[in-house]
């Protein structure tokens, strides 16, 4: 059994790193179907989305970035569905924990995304099985056990779009990022949730769950949305990465 404790990539919680990144890493993605009546649960929807929130396919994802614009980190987030904003249908991050401050500051300067700072570990339980464990001031609130197959499969963004709108601070932030990787078919055992930190949907199962090693994605400059949806294109938005 080996155990790999947290990566944190810097202390200065005030630095932002600003955008394009490109990062590499791997880690784990679980798709879900959730139910549109989830919109009245503030548990699982971002305090500042605007619009009404339509359900439908979301996520779990488990990431550990081996190199980012921002250094190595970890992160956990939950993607609860889509929100019809006017005229834009977008996902939104409802729920992101990562272990590296200047993740946390640059990732709410550059997009918009709610990041906040935990503490990761992660444990090795034999060939292709794995837990992830995630604190919050020492107190674990999300346990996960995971395990994966041998079959690589091509991964890319363009099977499983999820173009973000964030609001933060009053500001939309439209982010197109890209990415692609190897993925093999991996199951979810076992998953605890503390209600208080993480959307506890432990007694939902995924439609279907990856394992990406490697995977290579780029987060561009976002496009700047205002209230009347005038578009403020900072950059196109379809930045491409290249492998390294």
């Amino acid at each position: 059994m080996r155990h790999e404790p947290t990566k944190s990539a810097a202390t200065a919680a005030d630095t932002v790193v600003p955008a394009p990144w490109d990062l590499k890493g791997r880690g784990f993605m679980f798709l879900y179907h959730f139910p549109k009546a989830w919109g009245t649960r503030p548990k699982f929807i971002p305090e500042e989305t605007r619009g009404d929130f339509q359900g439908g396919l979301g996520a779990l994802m488990l990431v550990d970035y081996e190199s980012s614009n921002a250094g190595p980190y970890r992160e956990l987030l939950f993607i609860p569905g889509t929100f019809r904003w006017q005229s834009i249908k977008r996902h939104a991050i409802s729920r992101i924990w990562v272990s590296s401050p200047l993740s946390v500051q640059s990732g709410r300067a550059n997009w918009g995304i709610p990041k906040q700072l935990a503490e990761f570990s992660r444990v090795e339980n034999g060939p292709r099985r794995e837990t992830w464990e995630v604190k919050d001031q020492g107190k674990t609130f999300f346990s996960a056990s995971m395990s994966y197959g041998r079959v690589p499969l091509p991964m890319h963004t363009a099977l499983v779009p999820f173009p973000l709108l964030q609001w933060l601070g009053g500001k939309g932030f439209l982010t197109r990022f890209s990415g692609y990787g190897v993925s093999r078919l991996a199951k979810l055992e076992r998953l605890q949730v503390d209600s208080a930190n993480f959307p506890d949907i432990s007694g939902r199962r995924p439609i279907l769950g990856l394992e990406i090693n490697p995977f290579f994605i780029t987060f561009p400059l976002p496009d700047m949305v205002n209230e009347a949806l005038d578009i403020d294109p900072v950059s196109s938005g379809r930045t491409l990465f290249t492998s390294t």
